[in-house]
């Protein structure tokens, strides 16, 4: 296991790791069973009988839920190797718990990322792929 570092001021802020460090990682078993609920569960999906598509990182305030979900999120999206390996995966903002009302559920917020996702692909192949960002806090191009 490699040290730990503690930068000061920054204490309480994610830390993304990169896959080749997982294994020294203070989170190497949380790592390491992430990775084997995901391709399992992709090994299931290419079977056909999806199942258990829900991995929770459960854990106290501040002990590194956070750090973890986004390590294995960047995993997943730069497609390294052993997590998901020739399995695209799409990438959407991180929700903010704030957002969450009485009249507004995860779901709504989900399926709303995923819309801003598709027009912002639809809208990079009309500008012959250019990026655009579209969205709360994104400016939209005109022709």
């Amino acid at each position: 296991m490699e040290p730990i570092q503690i930068k000061i001021g920054e204490e309480s802020y994610p830390v993304i790791e990169e896959a080749a460090k997982f294994d020294t990682s203070i989170f190497s078993s949380v790592y390491t069973k992430a990775k084997e609920l995901i391709n399992t569960y992709l090994e299931t999906l290419q079977a056909g009988k999806p199942k258990n598509n829900i991995i929770g990182f459960v854990g106290d305030r501040g002990s590194g839920k956070t750090s973890c979900m986004l390590s294995v999120k960047e995993a997943l999206i730069k497609g390294e190797k052993e997590w998901g390996a020739g399995t695209r995966f799409l990438e959407i903002e991180m929700i903010d718990p704030s957002f969450f009302e009485e009249d507004c559920n995860i779901l709504e917020l989900i399926l709303a990322k995923f819309f801003v996702w598709f027009k912002e692909q639809t809208l990079k192949e009309e500008l012959g792929g250019k990026n655009t960002r579209i969205g709360r806090y994104y400016w939209k191009r005109s022709n």
